[in-house]
């Protein structure tokens, strides 16, 4: 029998810290086919720790949820603004190259691009404290199902 039922949204809790709850939930078919993360390139489990809103147990299998706001947020943040970083980088770089004429332009605007592509990830971590704040965290908010002992 599968304690997941078939719901993208749940997963069983494995353990309890506090307020929070590691939870082991199974990949979307969605989650699978994006390979964005090394998640997404692993096994079928993926664990995440989720804020405990429902008073949920080790065993239990719980719905997890995340803002819809925060969710694209966080997704502009660690897809947009590399993005937008490198298209700048690239300009910035060709623009440089017009001005020295001895200067490759396409060599430059690469340089150029990669530079501040690596420094669009340094920034992003250097403010990820600022997404470790309740409203970009998941939350379990439902118990699906109790454990049982048997």
């Amino acid at each position: 029998m599968n304690p997941y039922k078939n719901e993208p949204e749940a997963g069983i809790v494995i353990s309890q810290n506090g307020d929070f709850l590691d939870v082991s939930l199974i990949k979307t078919e969605a989650c699978a086919k994006c390979r964005a993360c090394i998640a997404g390139m692993s096994k079928q489990e993926m664990r995440l720790s989720a804020r405990n809103l429902c008073g949920a147990k080790i065993g239990d299998r719980v719905r997890i949820e995340l803002d819809d706001g925060a969710f694209l947020v966080s997704s502009l943040v660690m897809y947009g603004f590399p993005l937008l970083m490198l298209v700048l980088g690239i300009f910035v770089g060709y623009l440089l190259s017009r001005a020295f004429v001895y200067i490759n332009p396409e060599i430059l605007s690469v340089l150029c691009g990669m530079f501040s592509l690596g420094m669009s990830f340094f920034l992003i971590r250097k403010n990820e404290k600022r997404f470790h704040r309740p409203k970009y965290q998941p939350k379990a908010v439902e118990i699906v199902s109790r454990f049982e002992d048997s």
